[in-house]
């Protein structure tokens, strides 16, 4: 793994080079073919990639994960906070990331695994102040996939607005005045759900967990389209 040191003059350059790698990333996650002259979306990810090149130098990670992480991060944000909502997917098969994977050494899956373990660590400790474990949201599991995405974007409804996600988190409207306006699912269902609720919100709500939210999975469309 190779920690690059850049100044402003072979910053750019690298950017140049990699344009390709910031355009499949977004094209991917958009789910359609994109213009640099045209597309905000690729702006986005242009700003996330030198955003990736500025702080590299202070992490010891694998640099086309992490800006990876970043783009995605940085575009899920984004469509979080349009006014007029898109629908958002959680896809089953991450092929992007498969392929990623698929070109990585031993030493840089070992840094990458290792900045993976430190959200791990840190999403562990958020959710113990709500008494949630992984071992409680390994227990959940979804014949219906639709409903999975429901719940998925209530947290993104909810996430619009950060005062709400503050509430929600802190457990001060958590019921049916505040969610139930957001969605189309019985309130029955969103109290059952309440812990893959909160696991979400904090990961979505918050900007420290960017690998968690590539992770995911998550493309612009109705997956059940």
């Amino acid at each position: 793994m190779e920690l690059r040191i850049f100044t402003k003059e072979n910053r750019n350059k690298f950017i140049e080079e990699n344009k390709a790698f910031i355009y499949s990333i977004t094209e991917y996650f958009c789910n359609r073919q994109l213009d640099w002259s045209k597309d905000h979306e690729l702006n986005i990810a242009l700003l996330a990639f030198n955003r990736a090149c500025e702080s590299q130098s202070e992490l010891n990670t694998n640099f086309l994960g992490y800006a990876n992480a970043l783009i995605q991060s940085a575009l899920i944000k984004y469509y979080i906070k349009l006014e007029e909502p898109i629908p958002l997917s959680l896809e089953v098969d991450n092929k992007l990331y498969l392929e990623y994977v698929a070109t990585l050494g031993e030493f840089e899956m070992y840094f990458d695994n290792k900045a993976r373990a430190s959200e791990i660590v840190l999403l562990s400790e958020a959710l113990k102040k709500h008494k949630i474990s992984f071992k409680d949201l390994q227990n959940i599991t979804f014949n219906d996939k639709t409903l999975k995405i429901n719940l998925f974007n209530l947290v993104l409804r909810v996430c619009k607005d950060d005062s709400l996600a503050e509430n929600v988190l802190s457990n001060k409207s958590f019921n049916m005045d505040s969610l139930s306006p957001l969605t189309t699912l019985d309130w029955e269902v969103i109290k059952k759900h309440k812990k893959f609720i909160i696991m979400l919100l904090l990961v979505f709500s918050q900007e420290e967990y960017i690998y968690f939210k590539s992770y995911l999975n998550i493309r612009v469309g109705d997956s059940n389209a």
